[in-house]
């Protein structure tokens, strides 16, 4: 594994995690979230409309780039599948905890040090090690 691709893979996912973290802690974001749920129960489609427009989105690129580093080594294992959830489910943590549920109602997005942790130990987990 080519220390130059795994430091820029490392780099790369973390602008991408920031950006993310950055958009689901607006506060117009968290208000979709609020109600969406809300809603779902009137409104079952509503779920699978969010999907499309959303995480499928935002995982289609994140599918992408991580397809591209295995293909070089950096990444091992077939199904990225975990790995992507691994990243994301983590980063939503985030948004349930210091947003939809936040005690005053501000989203509280997490220091920048802990995302570069997580995605350092995503990194660490999926890394290609034979």
């Amino acid at each position: 594994m080519s220390h130059v691709a795994s430091t820029t893979l490392e780099h790369a996912l973390l602008v991408w995690a920031q950006a993310t973290i950055e958009n689901i802690m607006q506060p117009t974001y968290i208000g979709l979230m609020r109600l969406l749920i809300a809603e779902l129960p009137r409104f079952p489609r509503l779920g699978s409309l969010f999907a499309q427009a959303v995480p499928q989105q935002g995982g289609a690129f994140l599918k992408a780039l991580l397809e591209s580093t295995r293909s070089h080594g950096v990444l091992g294992g077939e199904d990225l599948e975990p790995v992507i959830r691994l990243l994301t489910g983590s980063l939503l943590t985030y948004a349930l905890g210091g947003g939809l549920f936040a005690p005053d109602g501000i989203p509280q997005p997490p220091p920048s040090e802990q995302v570069a942790t997580l995605v350092r130990l995503v990194l660490q987990g999926s890394a290609n090690h034979g």
